[in-house]
């Protein structure tokens, strides 16, 4: 369970190495600034719906769980659910390292796909895990997925800030909901 923690830190940190290529070559100014900013703002938002206790009370859900059900809870949430989020990170990179340097112009189709599909897969996969180890709160998480997908055509006619601000938010919203209790199985 801690390596599967451990590899979506180094899948966020290549995203954060994204966000440093695709700004690279450019001149330094405030819409580069702010855009990084963004950029980080998101992957951090990942980060914490993974890693906001969550994970800690996943390991106690499958401890006290029977042996045959304990098995069951960790494939379902430590190795399906995990791919769609590390699967959504990767392409959250790849968006973010062609946006990166178009803060304030509206992105090429596959760029804003990227970014939006990709925080949706995150998200989804981040329900997935929730909804394997047995938690109360993916409801909200796979409603955040469909939100972000719909973010798609902003990205597509408005400047790609708008479309990292609507992802932050939205991720910021979702952490800030309050969390249920582990439900009973």
């Amino acid at each position: 369970m801690e390596r599967h923690g451990l590899l979506l830190i180094i899948v966020l940190g290549e995203s954060i190495v994204a966000i440093s290529v695709g700004a690279a070559d450019l001149p330094l100014d405030a819409s580069l600034l702010v855009a990084g900013t963004l950029a980080l703002a998101v992957v951090s938002c990942l980060w914490w719906l993974y890693f906001s206790e969550d994970d800690a009370r996943a390991e106690e859900a499958i401890s006290a769980a029977s042996s045959e059900r304990g098995i069951r809870i960790a494939l379902n949430a430590y190795f399906y659910a995990q791919i769609p989020m590390l699967l959504g990170v990767v392409a959250f990179a790849a968006g973010v390292k062609s946006a990166i340097g178009h803060a304030f112009e509206p992105l090429a189709p596959y760029a804003a796909l990227f970014l939006a599909a990709g925080v949706a897969l995150y998200v989804v996969g981040d329900a997935l895990f929730r909804m394997g180890i047995g938690f109360g709160h993916a409801n909200a998480r796979l409603v955040a997925a469909l939100a972000a997908l719909a973010t798609f055509p902003v990205g597509l006619v408005s400047a790609s800030l708008q479309l990292a601000t609507l992802l932050a938010v939205l991720l910021a919203a979702v952490l800030i909901r309050p969390r249920r209790a582990i439900v009973p199985s």
